[in-house]
């Protein structure tokens, strides 16, 4: 699920995005967005460590090249295998469709002036608001994982079927297509509303099992 050692950091963002949707807190609109930001930042870098991946300081700007010529700082970042991992984190409500459109075309630019043998680049996106179901659209067709309180990653999803082999064999079979996702590549990129409806579909299998 999502690798086996991403699942605990994954399923861990999640926790905090249903929390703050719980406790929203009374701090100020933009104090609480930041202490949003250093929550996202610690567990990404504590968990990171904790599952044996490199992690990198909060707020650190990749050292890679892009098409743009651009530099990006993104508020937390871990290595896994050859793939460099960046996190983005929002708590507001309104232009969350909008943040997940633009944190999409960051890690394009990026992905689009890899060169040979270097990392590549993929995205997380945590939000403390329903983000939306084009925006999921969105990111499965860019090969970003999307969380927030409504949507949970497949590992939180795999972890919650229990006992229920079929629906877990379910699960692994739509990891393995989302994984395909390649923007690049459309001739063996699935389909990403076909990934959204089977999403949707296990998603309410799983939540509406007692």
């Amino acid at each position: 699920m999502n690798s086996p050692r991403l699942a605990p950091l994954y399923n861990t963002l999640y926790a905090l995005a249903k929390q703050e949707e719980v406790h929203p807190g009374s701090e100020s609109r933009i104090k609480a967005g930041h202490s949003f930001e250093d929550e996202t930042a610690r567990i990404v870098y504590s968990k990171a460590r904790e599952c044996g991946l490199k992690a990198f300081p909060p707020r650190q700007t990749i050292d890679l090249p892009t098409i743009s010529g651009n530099s990006y700082q993104f508020d937390a970042s871990f290595s896994h295998s050859n793939e460099i991992y960046v996190v983005e984190c929002k708590r507001r409500q309104i232009p969350a469709l909008e943040h997940v459109y633009y944190f999409g075309s960051k890690v394009m630019d990026h992905r689009l002036a890899r060169r040979k043998n270097s990392p590549n680049v993929r995205g997380l996106f945590l939000s403390s608001v329903k983000v939306g179901q084009s925006s999921m659209q969105f990111g499965f067709a860019f090969g970003l994982v999307i969380i927030d309180p409504e949507n949970p990653p497949l590992s939180e999803l795999y972890t919650l079927c229990g006992k229920r082999p079929t629906l877990a064999r379910a699960l692994l079979r739509l990891q393995e297509r989302i994984d395909r996702a390649d923007p690049l590549n459309s001739e063996i990129s699935p389909n990403p509303s076909t990934l959204l409806k089977s999403y949707e579909y296990l998603k309410r299998r799983v939540l509406s099992a007692p």
